[in-house]
């Protein structure tokens, strides 16, 4: 997984820069060469300066040619002697984005039409009916932002970062890392399975709030940022319950006792009610979003009408 990551990381750099043979074979051992051999990794002319060897700074040095070998001398150390620079460590490679997005579209696309739209963004082509794009960022911001200016419906868009592992994303985000794998072969894409546009909350899934989702698995989904939920926490059945039938209620206005609400969901102790509306509004209060449950007089409860599901 380092190693996509590494490529993933080269790919959001400027694409005229160069890099060294050497220091690619370094951090892309196993897919160096199938991204030469696919056209991904171009040559380029030699590299001039190559990374020090004489002392522990991270700098680069000028490349200087004696009787037709090659050297550097560190400028920091008085000390320093000439250094020989090997040939594949001048041998320069730059990424070509648009080989790299041609290989992606034999896999993932039934209608080729690759294009940049602007400095961070490429359409690729379709999938039956979706348009499937590359987001050139590894900032999960920039890449949402890069999103909300694609004006077409039912989108796909493969970006370089890596998506929040909990919540429901915004926006059709699938990181390249996880479709981009090493095999056998070197490296090999994978197909993925194409969602509409946004994937959303199935109907038993409640949204209370932009911040809260408690979900029919029963799962609560609070703090959304970047277009997904930073925390996912595990609830009870019984609280899920709780949550829905009020939530169904909601519009009525009324607020009920434990008793109340124990008959309408067949519970046999009333006393569980209390208990998983206080655990669950501790979990809302610990990541700073709204109660879910209010109390009100003669210990009745409904749903916080601040929550924008009442909107």
């Amino acid at each position: 997984m380092k190693e996509i990551t590494n490529f993933a990381n080269y790919l959001a750099v400027n694409q005229d820069t160069s890099f060294s043979e050497s220091i690619l074979k370094v951090n892309l051992p196993t897919i160096f060469q199938t991204l030469v051999d696919r056209g991904i990794l171009a040559p380029t002319t030699p590299v001039d300066s190559v990374r020090c060897k004489e002392c522990d700074l991270d700098h680069l040095e000028q490349v200087i040619e004696v009787n037709h070998r090659y050297f550097t001398k560190c400028e920091y150390s008085e000390d320093a002697s000439l250094s020989e620079v090997q040939l594949d460590e001048l041998n320069g490679y730059r990424f070509s984005l648009s080989a790299l997005l041609a290989w992606i579209a034999e896999t993932l696309v039934t209608q080729t039409d690759i294009k940049q739209l602007n400095d961070a963004t490429w359409g690729i082509g379709k999938k039956a009916t979706q348009n499937i794009y590359f987001i050139k960022s590894i900032d999960q911001k920039e890449a949402q932002n890069e999103v909300k200016k694609i004006n077409t419906e039912n989108n796909i868009f493969l970006w370089l970062g890596v998506n929040s592992p909990v919540g429901y994303s915004t926006t059709e985000l699938v990181s390249i890392q996880e479709v981009i794998k090493i095999s056998s072969k070197g490296l090999e894409v994978q197909a993925i399975k194409v969602k509409s546009k946004k994937a959303k909350p199935n109907q038993k899934d409640i949204v209370l709030d932009k911040d809260i989702v408690i979900t029919n698995n029963f799962y609560l989904l609070l703090n959304l940022e970047n277009g997904a939920f930073n925390y996912k926490v595990k609830t009870l059945p019984q609280t899920y319950r709780i949550v829905r039938y009020l939530y169904d209620q909601r519009k009525y206005g009324k607020a009920y006792t434990s008793k109340e609400l124990s008959e309408a969901l067949q519970l046999d102790n009333p006393k569980v009610i209390p208990t998983r509306i206080k655990e669950l509004n501790n979990k809302c209060e610990e990541h700073k979003v709204k109660s879910i449950v209010l109390t009100y007089p003669n210990n009745t409860w409904a749903l916080n009408p601040d929550l924008t599901c009442f909107n």
